[in-house]
């Protein structure tokens, strides 16, 4: 139960960044409109789902659920490097 609570609480904690701390972050330290704010937040956001979405691509379920091989070592590393890259 532990696993799944920490799974959770990180997607929580993502979203919370996601929806609330990066437009204030745009808004504040780059003294953009808060339309240019809005634009480059929906930006990070959406270079996570396409790097989500290419690391999940071809994945089937696994007979050891736990190892982070394949497809699903590839969802872990692949979002983060999007989002950078975008707000580089």
């Amino acid at each position: 139960m532990l696993p799944v609570t920490a799974v959770d609480f990180c997607y929580g904690w993502t979203l919370w960044l996601f929806l609330s701390w990066i437009p204030s972050f745009f808004y504040q330290n780059y003294q953009q409109s808060l339309m240019q704010s809005a634009f480059y937040s929906a930006g990070v956001f959406l270079a996570g789902v396409i790097g989500d979405t290419l690391g999940r691509r071809g994945e089937r379920p696994d007979p050891a659920p736990h190892a982070a091989t394949g497809p699903r070592r590839g969802a872990t590393s692949s979002w983060p490097v999007c989002s950078a890259a975008f707000c580089s």
